[in-house]
């Protein structure tokens, strides 16, 4: 699955070993950036809910206070927290 989540053929020719490489190299290029943080599918709804708290978005007051609220009552529920993203 390439960064964007979409997944797509990749191929490389060569002789066995070199082609073996090559895609090696490629598909590690493709899978994107990793590392403590990063949000992936198998990652918890809260992780995204935390991920998105921390973001300065340059809202009003008002617009902050609304979107915690709603964390609060309706995504910070364990059904809905403890899911995956996928």
């Amino acid at each position: 699955m390439d960064f964007d989540g979409r997944p797509r053929l990749v191929s490389k020719t060569g002789a066995t070993r070199a082609a073996e490489r090559a895609l090696k190299a490629e598909l590690t290029v493709r899978r994107g950036p990793g590392g403590a943080g990063v949000l992936t599918a198998s990652s918890r709804m809260s992780a995204v809910v935390d991920a998105l708290s921390a973001a300065d978005h340059g809202w009003s007051n008002d617009t902050e206070r609304t979107y915690r609220s709603t964390v609060r009552t309706q995504v910070s529920q364990p059904s809905v927290g403890c899911a995956c993203v996928r």
